[in-house]
């Protein structure tokens, strides 16, 4: 929306705009707005300053399929994460994937449906990421951390493995939605 009125924006060829199934508004390290868009069909899309750019399976994306989007921020870095349909989870920095995060490294499914930072009493940071498998969770402050991991056979269990979104309340408690 600009002003008072809506303001179309054509991602294509980019991101075919017909399957873009989740948006990230941010600002770049210059301030100017960027919109992440994450499709079904198309990898990422990025844009910023009037321009679509796209980050495909030939850029290091695990999966064409991106399902849900965060950015955190460590000063002076910031990283976006993406998940995927299949591939896991995709950190990046400065727009290039530098890790992936899957089943061989710590994740319980590489079906990523929910992403969040939580915040934990105390003030340290954690990235939890809600997967067709269970629930992840690591320290976004120490980047060698590993996953710990939270299912239906853990102590608490969670109601399901299918963790569809996360709501963490500031200085409060982290509510999930299951399947």
């Amino acid at each position: 929306r600009d002003g008072a009125r809506w303001r179309p924006s054509e991602a294509r060829p980019a991101v075919r705009s017909d399957d873009a199934s989740v948006l990230l508004a941010t600002r770049d390290e210059a301030g100017r707005p960027v919109v992440w868009a994450g499709s079904e069909r198309s990898g990422l899309g990025r844009f910023v300053a009037g321009r679509w750019t796209t980050l495909a399976e030939s850029d290091g994306l695990p999966a064409r399929s991106v399902l849900s989007l965060l950015e955190t921020r460590s000063p002076p870095a910031r990283t976006l994460w993406a998940g995927t349909r299949g591939g896991g989870l995709a950190e990046l920095s400065g727009g290039r994937v530098v890790r992936v995060h899957d089943r061989t490294n710590g994740l319980p499914n590489n079906v990523v449906l929910a992403l969040a930072e939580v915040t934990l009493p105390g003030g340290p940071r954690e990235l939890w990421v809600g997967t067709r498998g269970g629930l992840a969770r690591r320290s976004l402050d120490d980047p060698g951390a590993a996953w710990s991991v939270l299912t239906g056979e853990s102590r608490p269990p969670l109601p399901s493995d299918v963790v569809l979104s996360i709501a963490p309340v500031p200085g409060g408690p982290v509510y999930l939605g299951t399947n």
